[in-house]
């Protein structure tokens, strides 16, 4: 055995590693030492990046990637003790070295290394979520259902913590880093959104957003992504658990888009953001779907009206806390785009003031309520004065009408008498002409069921005989 060869034991790491049955490499001095191969090397006994020459920091680099391929069995805490700690210690190793700018940059970051740090990330993140049973059901309330947290998220968040590493460099080109994220792995990344783990979500979100800001080539891709998933959970899913961090994310998209909209844009916001109003649990995701139709509505304010128009298509009639969610909205829309929306009455006021009416009828008394304040906020009646001939015998008579038998709930009786009295004060004349034509029409009403009422009689004695 040559002199100059040092034998250690297997449990050492040490800066000087040989072994005789790896392959050569010559020295300065002419002399022949045995170098380790890495590839072959247990995880347990990979040295550190900094009891190694940076010349053999790619190769070590690389098999510390692949060894952290293996995943470990978390469903069990006595489990893979040992190689939890191992994989742990070295990605940690493999996060801290790429903060070694200098050598980092010569030996670490290129497109090769790029590549097996993508495989790595692809191999520990990517799975599919067990929990997909029991979302399906309506009834799922995540504000009293405590979360899932992933049992593998000691490591889960090293992966993640590389995947930003090499994200963010600028030590590589972008278009480098851009290649090596397909259409697949954005896929992926975006079914993980699903995970009930909060702290998953958030670094989905922040990675995701740090990718569409810094590669423009792949923002179109992301926004086709985002929108083929948002319209699978409006029309396949009741329930995602990250719904909340993509719409946030959205928001900031949305909120760089040029002004005028582009056509696609305008598209987006028509098949994406309106019918995500359908979902069930849209009380979860409302405030951040909000806030994206607020930087859509800024850009074009057009899009109010199609918004008021959509809305009221799709008006839950059949769910009464939901109907106080689409009030609010609104009343919202109504105030904050009064310039374009006072010009565009007849496009969507008669519906909506229809609407309105029939939601103050509710028997849902939170519903018939805030209806009914819609109805006599001063927003409304400016809409009513401006179209007084279209608008106000629609409210009055109906509001007659439906005053004509008590609701059950004393508050929203004393409501409707209130806004009724507002409109009389608006125009006296026309509210008692009104009045009377309503009251002739309910009696007319009336008289007509009666008479209907006496032909079935007059049929069911004949066919009793």
């Amino acid at each position: 055995m040559p002199s100059n060869i040092q034998i250690i034991k297997p449990e050492q790491k040490q800066a000087s590693i040989v072994l005789a049955e790896r392959r050569s490499e010559t020295t300065q001095g002419g002399q022949r030492k045995q170098v380790v191969d890495f590839s072959k090397v247990e995880i347990s006994k990979l040295p550190l990046f900094k009891d190694v020459e940076p010349e053999r920091w790619r190769a070590l680099y690389v098999a510390k990637l692949r060894a952290c391929h293996k995943l470990a069995d978390f469903s069990d805490a006595k489990k893979d003790t040992e190689f939890k700690e191992q994989k742990k210690e070295t990605m940690i190793d493999l996060i801290d070295t790429l903060d070694d700018v200098g050598n980092a940059q010569a030996y670490l970051f290129n497109e090769a290394i790029l590549k097996e740090a993508i495989k790595l990330v692809e191999a520990n993140i990517f799975r599919t979520f067990t929990n997909k049973a029991t979302k399906k059901s309506s009834s799922v309330d995540p504000d009293e259902d405590e979360p899932h947290l992933e049992e593998a998220w000691p490591h889960l968040q090293l992966i993640y913590e590389l995947l930003l590493k090499f994200v963010m460099t600028t030590l590589l080109p972008t278009s480098t880093i851009a290649q090596s994220i397909s259409n697949s792995f954005l896929k992926q990344m975006l079914d993980l959104f699903d995970s009930e783990d909060p702290r998953e979500r958030d670094y989905l979100k922040t990675i995701l957003h740090r990718i569409y800001g810094k590669f423009m080539s792949l923002r179109t891709p992301i926004r086709v992504q985002v929108m083929n998933l948002l319209l699978k959970v409006t029309y396949e899913n009741e329930s995602h658990n990250g719904l909340t961090e993509m719409l946030e994310i959205l928001s900031s998209i949305i909120s760089g888009f040029a002004s005028p909209l582009k056509p696609e844009h305008q598209e987006f916001f028509k098949r994406v953001m309106l019918p995500l109003h359908r979902v069930k649990t849209l009380s979860t995701f409302n405030t951040q779907l909000q806030l994206c139709i607020k930087h859509f509505i800024e850009k074009d304010p057009q899009l109010s009206i199609v918004l008021i128009k959509g809305l009221l298509k799709i008006w839950p009639i059949t769910n009464p806390a939901k109907e106080v969610v689409f009030l609010n909205e609104v009343e919202e829309l109504l105030e904050s785009n009064w310039t374009v929306i006072q010009g565009k009455f007849t496009d969507f006021g008669p519906k909506l003031l229809k609407r309105l009416i029939k939601t103050s009828q509710s028997m849902h008394y939170q519903a018939a309520e805030r209806a009914l304040v819609l109805l006599n906020s001063d927003t409304i009646q400016k809409l009513v004065r401006l179209n007084k001939p279209l608008a106000y015998p629609l409210i009055v008579k109906n509001l007659i009408l439906g005053s004509q038998s008590s609701h059950w709930n004393q508050t929203v009786t004393t409501i409707t008498y209130s806004v009724m009295r507002s409109y009389m004060e608006m125009d006296p004349d026309s509210f008692e002409k009104l009045t009377t034509v309503a009251q002739g029409e309910e009696k007319a009403k009336v008289a007509k069921g009666r008479e209907i009422e006496g032909k079935w009689a007059k049929l069911e004695a004949r066919v009793g005989k």
